[in-house]
């Protein structure tokens, strides 16, 4: 499945950025995204293949923020099926 073919919900909480932007993904967009709501919000660094999944919104903070490494799956309640291992991407 490509990303463009996700539903909208999952499009608008997903990040991929280069390096430079990670800092403000993580901040202030992960602020404003908890803010309006947003169920679940990763933001990818792909050269690092580190993902940090942001969920439970509460105002403008998330009560849980994982990493996740290029070994572990990424999963998601908005897309029942889908994985990805960041690992096995080129």
């Amino acid at each position: 499945m490509l990303l463009r073919d996700a539903p909208l919900a999952f499009r608008r909480a997903t990040s991929l950025r280069i390096a430079s932007s990670i800092a403000y993904d993580k901040r202030l967009k992960a602020r404003l995204y908890a803010r309006h709501r947003v169920r679940e919000y990763w933001v990818v660094d792909a050269n690092a293949r580190i993902t940090w999944v942001h969920t439970g919104p509460q105002g403008d903070e998330w009560s849980s923020i994982i990493e996740r490494g290029p070994q572990d799956a990424l999963t998601t309640p908005a897309l029942p099926g889908f994985s990805i291992w960041l690992g096995e991407l080129d």
